[in-house]
């Protein structure tokens, strides 16, 4: 087991203080309410996770260890089943909200546009009043949209110009972007915070897409970009830092090392 530290002595706090301001956001992707390994955007084989260091198989217990490894208050959720256009599991996502009501929960659940959203919200409504749970637990949601499901370029828009807390996920795929927003769409809106979603690079050790990461930030200093995919270990993330990432959502590289972004 490895684990990866910063600063040990004061007198190297200086050394890494520009790191320390890229976010490492742990990551969790669930199909059918159970946590799965991402391998290179190949949903359909993706496995479950099976990591003996959680000692667990407990969704809330592995996302527990998470946040302590990452020492992050964010955590991104993918639900494969909402992506896929089905709503069976959101009750899964509900859970997660309320459980981690402290946490920023980063969830793309295959929203469409605002109308879908507003059916998340209502459906969350409907459970925790079923439940008798305080609502305002649900106020720790930021919504993730997809390039690779918004429905349109109209949609795009209103969404962006209405949401302000809303993140978008550029989702790429064999160099592809994918969906149907247009490049010059996205481009002419962009949100404060903007992932940068390499799907080929997810669950792998071919390390960051630099060449993406580097061209997006010079161009478009006011956004704040978050990586994800292809981070392996503390030099690529000294690197993405370098290049100006406000963070990395991280996955396997936690998975298979329980690699350790402790600044202690």
């Amino acid at each position: 087991m490895i684990f990866f530290k910063f600063a040990v002595m004061d007198s190297k706090i200086n050394k890494f203080s520009t790191f320390m301001s890229c976010k490492i956001i742990p990551v969790v992707d669930l199909r059918n309410g159970v946590a799965v390994r991402a391998v290179a955007g190949d949903r359909a084989n993706y496995e479950q996770l099976d990591n003996a260091a959680f000692k667990s198989d407990d969704l809330c217990r592995i996302i527990e260890v998470l946040l302590k490894l990452s020492r992050s208050n964010i955590l991104y959720v993918a639900n494969l089943n909402g992506i896929a256009g089905d709503d069976s599991y959101d009750c899964i996502l509900y859970e997660i909200m309320r459980k981690f009501s402290e946490v920023e929960i980063w969830v793309d659940n295959g929203f469409q546009d605002l109308g879908e959203l507003r059916s998340f919200h209502k459906g969350f409504a409907t459970w925790c009043g079923e439940k008798g749970y305080n609502l305002c637990s649900g106020e720790n949601l930021v919504p993730v949209f997809g390039t690779e499901t918004i429905t349109d370029n109209s949609s795009y828009k209103k969404i962006f110009s209405t949401l302000e807390k809303a993140i978008l996920s550029i989702d790429k795929k064999n160099n592809v972007i994918l969906g149907l927003v247009t490049i010059d769409t996205i481009l002419g809106l962009l949100p404060k915070r903007v992932i940068l979603m390499n799907l080929d690079k997810v669950g792998t050790d071919s390390g960051p897409d630099l060449k993406w990461l580097k061209n997006m930030t010079q161009r478009n200093l006011k956004v704040e970009f978050f990586g994800a995919g292809g981070l392996r270990n503390r030099d690529d993330y000294e690197i993405v830092a370098r290049y100006k990432a406000a963070g990395w959502l991280v996955g396997s590289a936690l998975f298979n090392s329980m690699m350790d972004f402790d600044d202690e």
